[in-house]
């Protein structure tokens, strides 16, 4: 509860307590046919009365406002929550496609380092046969 709330409560508290002792008096003064005093009650009551109808509606105005920002916050709150969740979302796709990525990197470097191995297979079968060849051929030829 705010604190302009509950001052006006207590405020409100306190009025009725004297509009509960004023109004029995009221009713004394009645049963004793005291018109003196039965008009002097009757306009404190009327005056205690509109008092506390001004401090019901100001306490209705500040519940008011503060119901209104409390729906702006949670209308905020909402709004920030789902931002939140949309990033989420998206970095966990993003995630996703991250690792798809890596998956293919890995099969083009696998690949790559595949071709690798053939090509320098086959350059040092090359260079072995090249030198069998040369040697034949220098066999042949001092034969």
């Amino acid at each position: 509860m705010s604190t302009q709330i509950q001052i006006l409560s207590e405020q409100f508290n306190s009025l009725l307590t004297k509009y509960t002792d004023t109004y029995q008096s009221y009713i004394t003064a009645l049963n004793t046919n005291d018109t003196r005093m039965t008009k002097k009650y009757s306009r404190e009551l009327e005056h205690i009365n509109s008092q506390l109808i001004d401090i019901n509606k100001q306490i209705m105005e500040v519940t008011q406002n503060n119901y209104k920002q409390f729906t702006q916050s949670k209308e905020q709150i909402r709004t920030h929550e789902q931002t939140i969740v949309s990033n989420y979302n998206t970095l966990t796709q993003e995630r996703v496609e991250i690792e798809k990525m890596i998956r293919q990197y890995e099969t083009i470097n696998a690949a790559y380092e595949d071709k690798t191995i053939i090509a320098n297979s086959n350059y040092y079968s090359y260079i072995i046969l090249l030198f069998i060849t040369m040697f034949l051929i220098i066999l042949l030829i001092h034969h």
